[in-house]
């Protein structure tokens, strides 16, 4: 029982110390009561004794900051530091607060053109007949920086080019770590790395405006770009459903991704292979080439097509939210399909080759990709089509999603959908079933 209490008078000593009582006092001590009768226990006599364990505390005065001052060579903006410093005079010496002071010049001065900036070891001179403490911070800001040049080192995935491809600052640019950051973020999104690291490093190249070029070192350690990965599962409304694929992520060097894919279900069976390139010249530009057979078996048709199809599209990702996106292509489809003929009273087969293209646009402005609390969001897709069997019948597909989020309260969101679609040009009856709105069950 002694040595926890003094460990936890120490601890009281610290506590204290940390909010600005630096003269605290703190005594401990084991009041014994009387004796009390008892029965025998463990060889001991019947007799035991109350004990209470007492903590005597006498904080003292409480030192504030008398002056603060930051050892550090002049800044552009001048102010930077001191407007990113929230201590200030007069308040107390929590070592909390002083912590988080330093925090905050660490991160601020990388962000804005200091990438070697270091922060010293604080001191602070305590004057025990007024309470007042003398804070003392040196700060090496190093050298000013702008962006230069990319390097690449290590295993590689891919080469320093395409680094640049995903880094969204140009050279010349006043160093930011957010930046860098995000470039740090976007090389882990692509899968292909076991370890990655962007350092910035320092060229002594003279930039003007007394600053500096700095290159961004990345080092490379690239992982297995081969995936191998199926699925199973049961749902009511469309039974079975097995599905299987291999992807190697990098088979066509930069993020050149081949992708095998097959599916078994009650309602659905068929084989594709996907061509897929990611960051296409272009940070999240994807193209893509697929091809694909199935067969298909809903309660609105059946049908076994081919399709061949390409894709380019540019999104929005979880690290980089897009306020307007898009996507365009072409496709072309061979199916047979059967319809209900109302004029015959009964189903029958028909053939049907399709030449289509794809146009979508999309503006976001809300205010997060995955978990939106206020905006809207519109999407419109177009797709001109027409049916190569006998003379060109042209039509066009047009669809509208609208999205909006409205925040009721604070943990209250009120959210609503709607989407719009029609098809022009062609009857019903003319079109192949697949190619067709539908409208209700789980997707209305």
């Amino acid at each position: 029982i002694r040595a926890r209490l003094t460990a936890d008078g120490e601890l009281m000593q610290r506590v204290l110390a940390s909010e600005g009582y630096y003269d605290a006092v703190v005594d401990t001590r084991i009041d014994r009561g009387e004796r009390e009768e008892g029965q025998e226990s463990q060889g001991q006599d019947g007799q035991r004794r109350s004990i209470t364990a007492v903590i005597d505390v006498k904080p003292g005065k409480r030192y504030t900051l008398a002056d603060i001052i930051i050892n550090a060579a002049p800044t552009v903006p001048p102010t930077l530091i001191a407007d990113n410093f929230p201590l200030a005079i007069g308040e107390p010496i929590v070592a909390q607060r002083i912590q988080g002071a330093e925090a905050a010049i660490a991160l601020k001065l990388p962000q804005e053109g200091y990438p070697f900036a270091k922060v010293g070891q604080r001191d602070i001179l305590l004057d025990g007949a007024t309470g007042d403490g003398v804070y003392t911070l040196p700060v090496d800001i190093g050298k000013r920086s702008r962006f230069g040049g990319i390097e690449t080192t290590g295993d590689l995935a891919f080469d320093a080019e395409h680094v640049e491809v995903l880094a969204r600052f140009k050279r010349g640019e006043l160093y930011d770590s957010r930046m860098v950051d995000d470039l740090r973020q976007a090389l882990v999104a692509t899968g292909l790395f076991a370890t990655v690291a962007a350092e910035p490093q320092a060229t002594g190249e003279s930039a003007g405006d007394d600053t500096e070029y700095v290159t961004m070192l990345v080092t490379q350690q690239a992982g297995p770009p081969r995936t191998l990965a199926a699925s199973a599962g049961y749902g009511t409304g469309e039974g079975i459903r097995l599905e299987g694929s291999w992807t190697h992520r990098n088979l066509f060097p930069p993020e050149g991704a081949l992708t095998f894919r097959g599916v078994l279900g009650t309602q659905e069976q068929g084989i594709g292979a996907t061509l897929r390139r990611s960051n296409a010249g272009r940070r999240d530009r994807t193209m893509e080439l697929v091809t694909e057979v199935t067969r298909s078996n809903y309660d609105a048709f059946n049908a076994i097509t081919g399709r061949v199809g390409v894709r380019v599209s540019y999104d929005s990702t979880p690290i980089w939210q897009k306020k307007f996106t898009y996507a365009y292509g072409a496709e072309l489809i061979a199916t047979r399909e059967d319809d209900y003929d109302f004029t015959r009273g009964g189903r029958s087969y028909d053939f049907y080759t399709i030449l289509g293209l794809t146009g979508q646009v999309g503006m976001d402005r809300t205010n997060s990709l995955l978990d939106p609390t206020k905006g809207f969001r519109i999407t419109s897709l177009i797709q001109p089509e027409g049916s190569l069997a006998g003379s060109f019948s042209p039509y066009a597909r047009l669809r509208t999603d609208v999205s909006g989020y409205y925040p009721v309260t604070d943990s209250i969101v009120v959210a609503g959908r709607v989407r719009v679609g029609s098809i022009l040009g062609a009857a019903r009856e003319k079109l192949a079933p697949s190619r067709r709105f539908y409208a209700g069950g789980g997707g209305s």
